[in-house]
């Protein structure tokens, strides 16, 4: 396993190497590297001892395709693409700090047009640290990866594809946060928040905000409250400017150990660009939770905000073998807050575990539901739930989910809804075979347009020694469409070697 001053040298090496060739992509990744220095240096440092693994990581890709850049029938063209990988993960948990980060640096090469070639930088890192002994804290998150730019195009969930339909995200985010304890009667806290999203396409925006909460201490375990107070400016790169201000407290009643009754109230004072007839006023809420177990949580509220009725709902359950979660929300919201909060690494798996290793080697997944861009605030009202099984060789999980965004300047909506599944065996001790299966059905314009995404994929993965592994793939994908333009078949082979140190 590498050193951190080795590891450290290294990163410093290949990031001198690169040049970018926009301010937002420096800016972004200038951050990325104060960030990792001080993560790095913190891990070296007594004061923060702790456990840290570092894992850098290469790996060589050959795929081919029959359509890659997913055009309609009689239009395709086929290539061999070769991806090259450098990649490092950087997990870590010392005395006052904690810290996550992982870097790919995607190369890819196409044999019959190399005017395709790129190269991609995917990121997601998060760190918080301990400044002042339990008082002062700072949070620090960045990433960077591809979308596709609208849900109305040929979407496509690889960056091989070649579709005129891609967005570089670069986001970036920091937040001191002042805590104090008043005894066992009450806890606060204070955070101000910065961040950016950039985009590949425009629509780049800089948000400042500040959060100030203080509930209950151990003294109200009967009758538990909260007060909190929210306010954020974004600023957009057009110039217009969305404010949210909201003042909430909360009161909870909890009749026993399984059942508790809560109610919010709060006042919303939000300035957009709207034309909806409200964007402010008193808001409420209210609901029940049980908790029959400590492995077993439902919660479901109704109430009344600015936008019309609001509903709400949660639900997890695990067992030895098998998690389940269900949830679904309602709230105002925004492109840029979604790429702020989306994240492409799980660092915790279905039942709760810390995921120590999250590289693959393999090609990165890009999101195929994402809001269309766009500066407009927009209402969000989101249903997921899954369910995951763990046996002694095989692991099965089925996921659904359904999104309804309702733009509040153009009055528009889309409703994106779909699920996949997939299971995997484990066939000998080093061999593992895997199946994966989607669907993605997207109303578009007011329902007046419908788009679906169907793709399904087999493979197998061998590890022939600790740090080398190998894996076939075959996969295909199939997008329907009430535009002909969006219609595409694609079929994709793909060997991956994959080799860590």
């Amino acid at each position: 396993m590498a050193t951190v001053m080795d590891t450290a040298m290294a990163i410093t090496g290949v990031t001198s190497a690169m040049s970018f060739r926009q301010d937002k992509q420096t800016t972004a990744y200038s951050l990325c590297l104060c960030w990792l220095g001080l993560a790095l240096m913190f891990a070296g440092g007594s004061a923060f001892a702790g456990e840290w693994r570092i894992v850098p990581r290469v790996s060589v890709n050959e795929s081919y395709t029959d359509n890659v850049n997913l055009a309609a029938s009689g239009l395709e063209d086929d290539d061999f693409i070769t991806e090259v990988t450098p990649s490092i993960s950087l997990r870590g948990q010392g005395g006052r700090l904690s810290a996550n980060f992982d870097y790919s640096l995607q190369q890819l090469f196409y044999s019959n047009d190399s005017d395709r070639n790129s190269l991609s930088h995917q990121l997601q890192a998060n760190a918080n640290a301990e400044l002042v002994k339990q008082i002062l804290f700072l949070d620090v998150d960045a990433s960077a990866r591809q979308e596709n730019t609208s849900n109305s195009g040929r979407l496509s969930d690889s960056n091989i594809s070649v579709t005129g339909n891609r967005n570089e995200v670069y986001t970036w985010r920091i937040s001191p946060v002042a805590r104090h304890h008043f005894g066992n009667y009450a806890n606060g806290e204070a955070k101000v928040t910065v961040d950016q999203v950039l985009n590949s396409g425009g629509g780049n925006s800089t948000s400042t905000g500040s959060d100030l909460l203080i509930d209950s201490g151990s003294r109200f375990s009967r009758l538990p409250w909260s007060l909190s107070y929210s306010q954020q400016r974004v600023d957009n790169e057009s110039g217009t400017i969305s404010s949210f201000e909201r003042f909430n407290g909360t009161l909870r009643y909890v009749f026993n150990r399984k059942y508790s009754a809560f109610v919010n109230a709060g006042v919303e004072n939000n300035k957009f660009s709207t034309s909806q007839d409200d964007s402010d006023g008193f808001s409420w809420d209210a609901g029940a939770t049980w908790t029959p177990s400590s492995r077993t949580r439902l919660e479901a509220g109704y109430g009344e905000r600015f936008f019309g009725n609001n509903y709400s709902f949660s639900l997890s359950h695990q067992s030895r073998r098998a998690a389940w979660t269900a949830s679904y929300s309602e709230d105002i919201t925004t492109t840029r807050q979604s790429q702020l909060d989306r994240q492409l690494i799980p660092l915790l798996d279905a039942f709760g575990a810390p995921i120590l290793d999250p590289g693959t080697g393999l090609l990165v997944q890009v999101p195929v539901d994402s809001a269309t861009i766009t500066e407009e605030v927009l209402v969000a009202k989101q249903f997921q739930g899954g369910v995951t099984l763990r046996g002694r060789r095989t692991d099965a999980s089925i996921n659904v989910f359904n999104t309804q965004r309702d733009f509040q300047l153009s009055g528009g909506n889309e409703t994106v809804f779909g699920g996949s599944a997939s299971v995997s065996r484990q066939l000998s001790q080093r061999t593992t075979v895997s199946l994966s299966g989607g669907w993605q059905q997207s109303e578009l314009a007011g329902g007046t347009r419908e788009d679906q995404l169907w793709n399904a994929g087999v493979s197998m993965t061998r590890q022939f020694a600790r740090d080398l592994s190998a894996q076939a793939d075959y996969r295909r994908v199939q997008q329907e469409s009430d535009l002909a333009a969006n219609e595409y078949e694609e079929n994709r082979f793909s060997l991956n070697l994959n080799l860590s140190f």
